[in-house]
């Protein structure tokens, strides 16, 4: 039992010195596994630039002495220091509020409104995959990208009034309304086919 004790205490500050909380997604695979490159390390200096005010084409890592540049276009993403996931798409970067196994996929984003006295907002966004076009998340958009899921269709008209009920959580269920309402019309119409 001290034996055990004792490579626990010896070994704790190397597991430490290897976690790391920041780093770049280089495609939709490495973000559906969680592999990051281009990543932070305990010890070394490190800074994720995304340039978000000036919404340049480029991010900036800076580890230790290096900088390194990389194009948005040919990253997925990136993991902040908060551990706040994050997909690029025309050069945005859109928060991911959802996890990849979704059918849907939720993002969202802060935007500025207003010239004086500029205040934020933040936009609601959804993809049908972790790598297909982001879209506005309203209905209509919805039925756009479904447009063969008549069931999904449905179930949309029947348990949402307004965009705005498209972010309503179903606490019984632990996920979002339309999730559930997408899973469900999905197992209805396999149902049918039956």
């Amino acid at each position: 039992m001290l034996y055990f004790l004792f490579l626990i205490v010896y070994n704790a500050p190397q597991v430490l010195a290897q976690e790391r909380n920041e780093g770049v997604y280089i495609n939709a695979d490495d973000y559906a596994i969680g592999k990051l490159c281009y990543q932070s390390t305990q010890g070394k200096r490190y800074k994720l630039r995304i340039h978000t005010l000036i919404n340049t084409a480029t991010i900036t890592i800076i580890s230790s002495d290096t900088a390194i540049t990389l194009l948005k276009n040919n990253v997925y993403g990136y993991r902040d220091k908060n551990k706040i996931n994050y997909r690029f798409y025309n050069n945005i970067a859109y928060e991911i509020i959802t996890t990849h196994q979704q059918h849907i996929v939720l993002y969202k984003t802060i935007v500025l409104t207003g010239n004086k006295g500029a205040q934020t907002m933040e936009k609601y966004f959804f993809s049908t995959t972790t790598n297909a076009p982001i879209h506005i998340l309203t209905t209509q958009n919805l039925k756009n990208e479904f447009a063969t899921n008549t069931w999904f269709i449905a179930g949309l008209d029947l348990y949402f009034k307004t965009d705005n009920e498209l972010l309503n959580y179903d606490t019984f269920h632990q996920q979002y309304t339309l999730h559930y309402v997408y899973a469900l019309t999905n197992q209805l119409s396999n149902q049918s086919l039956k």
